[in-house]
This record gives C-alpha cells, structure tokens and sequence, in this order.
C-alpha cells in the first residue's frame, strides 16, 4: 500500500528526519527509501497545512508524495521477549539471562524446570542473535584432563566447529572436543600486552592457542605451548596457518607435569601462564622451577566467600611457601568472571625471584 512521504535532498537527510521527528511525522515500522541524490521518509499520517508549511520553510526543495514502502525488521531483544507467548511468567523467569557464543556457535544452560523448552529456547536464541547459526545446551559440568563438557545440539545445523575471532586473532574451535572460553578474550588481550620482545614464553594448558596466538601475534617471542589434549594440539597447529604472527609459537603435546623434564634446564622462561583454574595449583611447583628470576607466572585459579581475591591471594601464598619461594611480588590480582554464585575466576600475576 502507498503511503504518504517526504522527498528530500539526501544531503538534508539527518536535518529532516530530526525535524519530522519532532513532529511525530515518521512512521518507524518503515524502511527510508534511497534513490539517487534523494531519500524518501515514510510517514505516519498526512501532515496538516500548518506542518506542511513548517516543512516547507525549512527545506524548501522538499516534496510531498506517495510511494510503496518495506516493513522495518525488528529483532528481538531476548529470548523471554520472543517465547512470552509459549510459557508462563515463572518459566519465563527460570530463563538464563546470559550464555556463550564461539563463532557461530551458542551454549546455554537451561535449567532442569524448561528442559521440555530447550528446542524453543534455542530457536529463540538464534532469533536474537543473527550470527548463531547452532545452538548446543550444556549436559555436564566441565571435567576430565581434556576439561571438556558433554552438550546436546537443541537448534539449528548440527557443527560443532566454528571459528571465533577476538583482537584481530582467529580461532578454530571444536566445542565438542576441546576447551575454549570467549569469556577470557579480554584477559588473554591483558597478558599479551604485557608481553616485550625477545621473551620465552611457557604456556602450560595451551588448548588450541588463545594465549599463545595472542601473546606471538603482537610480539617477536617464542611460545612453548603444552597441552595434553590431541584434538586441542591439532586445532592448534591449524590455528597457527590462520594467523599472520610476528613470534614464534612451538605446539608440544605433553603432560605440564613433566615441563622440566621436557626442557631439560630450569629457570628459562620469562613468563609462564597457568590457565587452569580448577588444578593449576597442583604444577605450581613446575611453574617456579621453570622461571627465570624476575619473571612473571599469571596464576588462574578458582574461589569465592565473600573476598574471592584476598582468598585466593592468601591460598597462593600458603602454595608458594610450600614450593620453597621466599621471595616474590604481586604485580596484579583480579576477577576474571563468575563461574557459580558466590565463586569466581581469580587471576594473580607473580613476579618470582630467587
């Protein structure tokens, strides 16, 4: 159906459609039309002639007409907003309000209560999101030395690789085989900004290179990378073709336990990183024997009680004392992120000396 416009000038376009505003002239649920030097600006009604005249003395080449116009698209802004008419407002309650998204890939935990909603919610989920193209729900908590997570594919094409982009890096990712974390993008941009020239670094629980790739991509360092999962060393190696790198990075599959037997000396790196939050303090030991004096071990653990920072930093203290460390500083202490209520991911930056 054609309805009534405005014709103007594209270069009065901001001007105009600020002007109409004002007047509660535009009809929002419509496209603006472009055509050659003019845009054409929908409106809701007919002006009246004293509007046509204010129009008019502020724009004087602007035009009344009539033409044909596309709907405007509006997408959702959450999952409770586009099932509001499939559940109950308790259930619409129970929705969780945040979950992740690898690439084109989206995990959500869905609580026990809706699980006879889960093909809804991920179809939801896609439906606020454009760029979700697959959506699993989590099945377990993360476990195993692989620290992977059993999911179940709720909506969309069934894949579980994907490749997920953060700080002009590029990662492949297979969310079924390997551990990975966006949650981390900022932190692994934080360490990698810390890094200098000339470094070694130990990356001990490497997955498929986030850290590594990050740290080798803004410096001229070698990365020694050790991960014990097969399937994140391979993802690794491809990762490494997709990133144009200024260091070096040297995937090793290996237990971290035995780091010093795999390198054969001590006190070699200038910087180690221990993202293993749930066990990192079992190799702390292999961590101190591996650094050089005056560097920096970025310490990742689990904890929480009311200050997780000042239990954490207490706990590691209590750790270092036992691995014969007498001397050290804390460069840094934060929360990552939260990963239960009332628990959180600590990160704590060690300066070392000996």
């Amino acid at each position: 159906m054609m309805i009534e416009a405005i014709k103007v000038r594209r270069v009065y376009g901001e001007k105009i459609i600020e002007f109409l505003g004002r007047l509660n002239l535009i009809h929002r649920g419509k496209k603006i039309k472009k055509v050659d030097d003019f845009i054409i600006i929908p409106l809701i009604r007919k002006p009246s002639e004293e509007e046509l005249n204010l129009i008019f003395s502020h724009f004087q080449d602007a035009q009344l007409c009539m033409d044909f116009f596309e709907d405007k698209f509006s997408r959702p802004r959450s999952i409770a907003e586009v099932l509001r008419d499939f559940m109950s407002k308790s259930e619409l309650n129970l929705l969780p309000k945040s979950f992740d998204i690898i690439g084109d890939i989206a995990i959500i935990e869905i609580p026990p209560e809706l699980s006879s909603f889960k093909h809804l919610i991920g179809e939801a989920l896609m439906k606020v999101n454009s760029k979700v193209k697959t959506v699993f729900a989590k099945k377990s908590a993360i476990n195993g030395v692989f620290r992977i997570r059993e999911l179940e594919h709720i909506a969309g094409v069934f894949s579980s690789v994907t490749f997920h982009r953060e700080y002009g890096c590029v990662f492949k990712v297979d969310v079924l085989k390997v551990y990975f974390s966006p949650r981390l993008s900022f932190e692994r941009y934080r360490v990698a900004r810390q890094v200098r020239d000339g470094e070694i670094v130990v990356d001990m629980f490497s997955g498929v290179g986030p850290f590594s790739i990050m740290i080798a991509k803004y410096s001229q360092v070698d990365v020694y990378s050790i991960d014990l999962n097969p399937c994140a060393v391979a993802l690794l190696n491809e990762n490494l073709r997709l990133n144009k790198l200024r260091g070096w990075v040297y995937p090793i599959l290996s237990d971290a336990n035995y780091t010093v037997n795999l390198f054969r000396c001590e006190s070699f790196a200038d910087r180690i990183i221990m993202n293993l939050p749930e066990s990192s303090h079992l190799f702390l030991d292999e961590a101190v024997r591996l650094v050089k004096s005056g560097g920096i071990i970025h310490y990742y653990c689990f904890s929480g009680d009311g200050d997780p920072v000042k239990r954490a930093y207490l706990k590691l203290v209590e750790i270092l004392e036992e691995c014969g460390v007498k001397d050290f500083s804390i460069t840094s202490m934060r929360k990552v992120k939260p990963i239960a209520p009332y628990k959180w991911q600590v990160a704590i930056d060690i300066k070392i000396f000996k």
